[in-house]
Order: structure tokens, then C-alpha cells, then sequence
């Protein structure tokens, strides 16, 4: 009998053991599923492309930013929106982008760590600089939640150094401008910064040619230049042509102009004239006809012309080189120096010699590799001004703020 009941209590003890081992099991299956269907949904692939109803902040201007890094003998120049704000976060490596004192996105050093949170919807790819770069457009969230951001990868490299950046920022704070420029014009520069030295190495004995309207006269630009390259012993030489009102389409209508570019009489181009959007139209003409007779093209807008035109023309001609001497100017008066230094106070708003000297000294050094000097001085603005107002510009070649070290 003893025995009996040692075995029936043995079977309810087994019995009870099962139940209790399945009882959490059944629990946790209950909860899954319980869970599962109250998540809310993460992805809606229908708006995918709900970005592009989005409005994009317009900047009202632009400016060059270095990025530097002290294990690494090489900057990168990022052309930001000049309300940008860059504060420091607790990470060396790392920025925070404000504007108007609100975070709108961070640049760093190294690949996201967050994309596993973003769904990347659209992506574009560059490497006119010399180096990959991405653009992602990536959605998070679903409806009441839904956002949208821009993330730029640079696969920074040079001479076996690598230094990859990212930068994601707020997809309405990135205006058309800014995003044409962070991928196709963001550049390694030496570690001055972006001094443009050497940019155009290989004209050092070129026949130069600037084309433009009014403003190359009143800024004397192309006298300015010419004597520069006398005074330091250079070969090359300058024919300026200043026409009233011109735009590109005044000079690709020119015969005469023309036939003398087909034919090779100049070796390079310095073309201003961005002023109305079918300027990026006759660019084409103009590209056309340096190209017959492998004349180098350089875009070289000048202070009055229209950033809208200039950006359009750049991105129909990836190719060609811009040196951006409106925007030279424009950060020269950002850092402090008067505008009226540079401009007439008439109609237009006329370069004075000021401004031709800038634009002199942006194509000599980007022809010579080096930064010309004030030695046998100069016959349209006085040596004691041009050192007063541009400063250490003169020794740097460098407009803007001074690097930011992310290391």
C-alpha cells in the first residue's frame, strides 16, 4: 500500500512538472502574439517618396569650410550654408550643426552609427573630386513621425590616407545649391586650406583670355593680372574683354570671338556672364568651341551675377573648373572688409581694382602654385591698401573660418 502511494504521488509530481515547464511557453507564445500585432508599423513604402513635397530651406549664402585633422597631412573644403552654425559635442571627432540655435544634423569623422534606424529612399554617387562620394536621402518613422534627412559620405583618400566624413543634416535645411555642392565640389585641399594653388598647373606660359561685361573694366582685372605676371617674370598673357551688359550668350554670338577660340587663340578662358538661366544653354556653345581646340574653360562669375544661374551651370558642365570669384569677394566682406571697398555705389554695384585684385591673385596662384607678392606694386589700388584691407588673405590665399580639427 506504502508503495502505491509513493508511485501515485510520483505521477501527479511528473504530471505537475509538465504543466508547469508548458504553462511559460504558452504564456510567452500568448504575449508574442499579443505584441506583434499592437507594434506599430515601422515602414510605409508608400511614402517613400514624400520628400519631395517638402520645401528646402534657401540660404542666403555660402561659404567654405576646412576640415582638418592633425594625423593626417590633408583638409577637406565643404561648402556650407553660411547660417550654419558648427558647436562642439562632447566627441572630439564630432559636430553639431545648429541654425538659428536648433540642432539640424552633425558632421563627424567616420561612417553613421545609426543606419540601422534610417531607410535610405533615394542615392546619388560622385567622384569629380577625385574621391567617392554618396548622397543618401533616408525616411524614419510613418506618418505623425515621419522624417526625412540628407546624409553625405566622403570616402576621403589621398596618397594612401584615408579620413572617411559624414555629414547628415535635416532634408529641408538642404537647399539645391548646397546639396549640388557638397557632391560634386567638396575637395582635398593642401593643409592651408583651399588656397587654390596649383589648380591649373600646366598654363604657366598660356595666352589668357577673361571675358565679362562692365566689371572687368571697372575692376581692371585683366591689367591688374597682366602686371602681376610682369612683375614676378612670367610669360603668360591677358586680353580682357569688357562689353557693356554682356552675358555668355553676347560672346558664343560673336563670330569673330569664336573663330578665334575654335582656332586656339587663347589657351585658356576665364567666362563671366551667369545671368539668366539660359546662360547654362550657351555655355554648351562655348564648351563646344574651347573643346575644338582644347582651350581649357574656367567658370569665373563675377560679383553681380545670379547664384541660382551660376549653380545651374556648373551642374550642366560637371567638368568644368569654377573659380568662384563672386564668392571670393562675398567672404572677404563676411570676415569684416567693407563692401563699398570692393563695390561702386552705382546702379550695378561695379568691382573696384580692390576686387580685380582679388580675382588677379585667385588665377595666378591657381596657375603658379604659389602666392604672388606685392613687389613692384600695383598701378590701380595702392600696396598700402591692398595689405590694410586683405591682410593675412595675401599670405594664405584662404577666405573664411579657420580649420576645424576633428582629431
Amino acid at each position: 500500500m506504502k508503495k502505491l502511494f509513493i508511485i501515485l504521488l510520483a505521477s501527479i509530481l511528473l504530471l505537475s512538472g509538465c504543466k508547469a515547464k508548458n504553462n511559460p511557453q504558452s504564456d510567452e507564445s500568448a504575449m508574442s502574439e499579443q505584441s506583434t500585432d499592437s507594434l506599430p508599423v515601422r515602414d510605409d513604402p508608400s511614402e517613400d517618396n514624400a520628400y519631395e513635397n517638402l520645401d528646402r530651406h534657401n540660404t542666403s549664402g555660402i561659404h567654405d569650410v576646412i576640415i582638418s585633422f592633425h594625423s593626417i597631412p590633408f583638409s577637406v573644403s565643404l561648402s556650407l550654408p553660411e547660417e550654419w552654425e558648427l558647436k562642439e559635442a562632447e566627441e572630439i571627432s564630432t559636430r553639431i550643426i545648429l541654425r538659428d540655435g536648433k540642432e539640424i544634423g552633425r558632421l563627424y569623422k567616420g561612417e553613421a552609427t545609426d543606419l540601422d534606424e534610417w531607410k535610405t529612399v533615394a542615392t546619388r554617387k560622385s567622384d569629380l573630386t577625385g574621391f567617392p562620394i554618396e548622397e543618401h536621402i533616408e525616411k524614419r518613422g510613418t506618418k505623425d513621425t515621419l522624417v526625412f534627412r540628407f546624409r553625405y559620405y566622403f570616402a576621403v583618400e589621398k596618397n594612401g590616407e584615408k579620413c572617411p566624413l559624414t555629414l547628415t543634416a535635416d532634408y529641408t535645411e538642404v537647399g539645391s545649391n548646397v546639396s549640388f555642392r557638397l557632391l560634386n565640389q567638396t575637395e582635398i585641399t593642401k593643409e592651408t586650406g583651399g588656397d587654390r594653388l596649383g589648380d591649373l598647373a600646366g598654363l604657366e606660359n598660356a595666352k589668357i583670355a577673361i571675358l565679362g561685361n562692365s566689371f572687368i573694366n571697372s575692376s581692371r582685372i585683366g591689367s591688374i593680372l597682366e602686371e602681376m605676371l610682369i612683375n614676378h617674370g612670367k610669360k603668360a598673357t591677358v586680353t580682357d574683354y569688357s562689353w557693356g551688359y554682356a552675358t555668355v550668350k553676347t560672346f558664343v554670338e560673336d563670330p569673330t570671338l569664336m573663330s578665334e577660340i575654335r582656332g586656339g587663340a587663347y589657351d585658356v578662358v576665364f567666362l563671366c556672364g551667369f545671368y539668366s538661366a539660359s546662360e547654362a544653354t550657351n555655355l554648351t556653345a562655348m564648351k563646344e568651341a574651347c573643346d575644338a581646340s582644347g582651350t581649357r574653360l574656367v567658370l569665373f562669375p563675377a560679383h553681380n551675377e545670379k547664384r541660382t544661374t551660376i549653380t545651374e551651370a556648373a551642374i550642366r558642365h560637371l567638368s568644368l573648373y569654377v573659380m568662384d570669384w563672386k564668392q571670393e569677394i562675398d567672404s572677404l566682406i563676411a570676415e569684416g572688409i567693407d563692401k563699398w571697398d570692393f563695390c561702386i555705389d552705382d546702379q550695378h554695384g561695379h568691382s573696384r581694382p580692390l576686387a580685380g585684385y582679388v580675382g588677379a591673385h585667385m588665377i595666378y596662384r591657381a596657375i603658379y602654385g604659389e602666392l604672388p607678392t606685392l613687389d613692384g606694386g600695383c598701378s590701380y589700388v595702392s600696396t598700402a591698401q591692398i595689405q590694410q584691407l586683405l591682410g593675412d588673405y595675401l599670405k594664405t590665399g584662404i577666405t573664411g573660418e579657420a580649420p576645424i580639427y576633428l582629431d
